[in-house]
């Protein structure tokens, strides 16, 4: 490992009962104070105000499931390989989540980051990014997984599932927060190490629906479009091949996934 690169050791740092969104904390820390040090976490037991991709926003009962957002300074990441925090986070909250499962449990990432379980969604992971000119300065990776969850809203129950729910039993929420942290720190210091390329692999792994014929919707056309997943590409756009064989790439937004037809 480089002299000049920094291991990750996560530390939970800040714990709050009751906070907006632990990404906004985080972020707020950077700007208004001595910046945080690296690996910090903030959590917070209740989320009023947690947020998913885009307009998004993440249901979580109080004292029932993961919400928290880990300071990062991967200064040493080229602006073009982004997408690899991506990876490194949800890589990290599934692999936590397989190690709880039966083995036969279809354990998938969901481009670009939500983490699904047999098909329903157990998590899900914001990051926001800043920068200084033109070189990434710092990142808040914030990450809501379901653990005991057992009050999700009507339009969420057939599409979401919890930690608990895959082994039956309830789970201590630190003992899981334990989970997570450590393959963060083992995927985020494997990339700092060269492990670029083993951690892409592993993502495309797990990546859901890879190699099958897809629905899609573009929300920019208002069309409808079926294609096979091929890949993400090194700056996490989503790699297609349509039916008429032609290769196709959309960035983040850009195209939404339709659920697989029963």
């Amino acid at each position: 490992m480089s002299e000049n690169n920094k291991a990750l050791i996560p530390k939970v740092s800040r714990i709050y009962a009751t906070a907006g969104s632990t990404n906004a904390l985080a972020v707020r820390a950077l700007a208004e104070g001595p910046p945080p040090p690296e690996g910090t976490v903030i959590r917070a037991l209740a989320q009023t105000a947690g947020r998913g991709q885009g307009t998004n926003g993440w249901h979580a009962s109080p004292g029932q499931n993961l919400t928290f957002s880990l300071v990062a300074y991967p200064t040493w990441l080229p602006l073009s390989r982004l997408f690899v925090l991506n990876q490194i986070a949800s890589l990290a909250v599934a692999g936590a989540v397989a190690a709880y499962c039966p083995d036969e449990t279809e354990v998938c990432v969901k481009w670009p980051n939500d983490v699904l379980v047999d098909n329903r969604k157990i998590a899900g992971i914001l990051i926001q990014n800043g920068l200084r000119g033109t070189r990434l300065a710092w990142s808040v990776i914030g990450i809501g997984l379901n653990v005991n969850e057992s009050n999700f809203p009507v339009d969420l129950m057939a599409t979401t599932t919890t930690l608990g729910r895959q082994t039956d039993q309830p789970l201590l929420l630190d003992d899981v927060l334990t989970a997570v942290l450590n393959q963060l720190a083992t995927n985020y210091n494997r990339a700092l190490d060269n492990g670029l390329d083993e951690l892409n692999g592993q993502y495309h792994h797990r990546l859901y629906r890879k190699g099958q014929l897809t629905n899609f919707y573009l929300p920019e056309t208002d069309e409808q479009l079926q294609a096979t997943i091929t890949g993400v590409s090194q700056d996490g756009q989503l790699q297609l091949i349509d039916t008429q064989r032609e290769q196709l790439s959309y960035r983040l937004r850009a195209i939404k996934m339709q659920p697989p037809t029963p």
